[in-house]
């Protein structure tokens, strides 16, 4: 009727544009565009977080790398960097990659491995129910640059790193230094079987292949595993092969489901909270910081509290680096850097001195000495 407002309601199963895509608006939004938060399942995808700083260098056995929650792994005889760098896709919104540089190129033989990869939760996975007959296909996406062109590979395992079964797909670059976009799909059919966990543990590795050897290396589809999980791909690219050979990686998304869509930017304490995680560093930068206060438990030692910003997955490995004093009414460098009644929330740290000279029961402040480069950290990486 002519004036009037009919209200009533429509329920259906999709929203489909007329040409059986994924472009359909309501209102001039694109649902598949638009309603993105919360699917993307890697952190630290667009690489905006380096707790470790803004390059690693990476010997023959690996590391963790800047940025965080994504690491080098490789037995190659030299030694490589991998650095958080402001190269990014003309197109996009990313304001960092990683980028991944080679040192001495050297064959892969046999069981060498060379790879770039991240780790998932299960608790971030379980509704993926992984390994069961109700598993769900995911889709991966990243951006993708490298001094080298061909056929690369990537491995998807559970957390026994693929010793039983892996996915193995591939994708190309086809041109030398140039930003590419990827996708790979993988068919919830083949991630019916392999071992993937569902609390606090790994439930599932990503590899990039850098140079896995043949026997490390398997044909696409899903394989069986075999010597510590078959993460490369069989005849692909072997990046460490090539002195100096670079690849730089950003905008990293799995989500449920085939189809890729849009990337999910985090604000960066979303970001950084995520990776605290797993991994935590003090800042530093700044001269005679404090850490903490503590109580003197001897002459030359003392007990500090350190409360960890967010809940680690589980009680994490204490380290640290650089040069730290107690202070109050006397200084007392510490020499050795102890923790104990370590729990996934707080630490207890037992920085211990030499001079002798401090009180039992008096208060002391844990700072750095002048040393902007010093700090405490706290590890639960998978």
């Amino acid at each position: 009727l002519a004036g009037e407002t009919i209200m009533s309601t429509i329920q259906t199963n999709a929203i489909v544009d007329a040409s059986g895509g994924n472009t359909a608006t309501v209102n001039g939004v694109t649902p598949n565009t638009h309603s993105v938060r919360g699917r993307n399942l890697i952190i630290n995808g667009a690489m905006n977080v380096a707790q470790r700083g803004a390059s690693v260098t990476i010997a023959n056995t690996g590391a963790f790398s800047s940025p965080d929650h994504f690491r080098i792994q490789h037995n190659a005889n030299t030694t490589s960097t991998v650095e958080q760098v402001s190269d990014v896709p003309a197109s996009s919104n990313f304001k960092y990659s990683l980028k991944f540089t080679n040192g001495a190129g050297e064959t892969r033989d046999g069981g060498d491995y060379a790879r770039l990869y991240t780790r998932l939760e299960g608790y971030d996975t379980d509704h993926l129910k992984l390994g069961t007959s109700a598993a769900k296909g995911f889709t991966l996406q990243f951006w993708v640059k490298s001094s080298l062109t061909g056929t690369f590979g990537v491995g998807f395992a559970g957390h026994d790193n693929g010793s039983n079964g892996v996915y193995s797909a591939s994708y190309t670059i086809s041109a030398a230094n140039t930003w590419e976009y990827k996708t790979i799909t993988v068919p919830a059919a083949t991630i019916t079987a392999g071992i993937w966990t569902h609390t606090n543990g790994t439930a599932m590795s990503i590899h990039w292949d850098l140079g896995e050897g043949p026997t490390r290396s398997t044909s696409v589809g899903w394989n069986a595993g075999g010597n510590g999980g078959q993460m490369g791909l069989t005849n692909g690219v072997k990046l460490v092969e090539t002195t100096g050979a670079t690849l730089n990686l950003t905008g990293v998304k799995l989500e449920e489901g085939a189809i890729a869509t849009e990337f999910d930017h985090r604000s960066y304490a979303e970001e950084l909270a995520l990776c605290q995680r797993y991994y935590h560093r003090s800042p530093t930068g700044v001269s005679y910081s404090y850490l903490g206060s503590g109580s003197a438990i001897s002459s030359n030692s003392a007990n500090v509290i350190y409360t960890l910003p967010v809940e680690m997955r589980s009680a994490p490995t204490f380290s640290a680096s650089g040069n730290f004093q107690l202070n109050s009414n006397a200084t007392n460098a510490v020499t050795t850097f102890t923790a104990g009644n370590i729990t996934p929330y707080l630490v207890r740290m037992m920085p211990q001195g030499s001079s002798g000279n401090m009180t039992v029961g008096y208060s002391y402040d844990l700072r750095n000495v002048g040393d902007t480069s010093a700090y405490v950290q706290f590890d639960a990486e998978l």
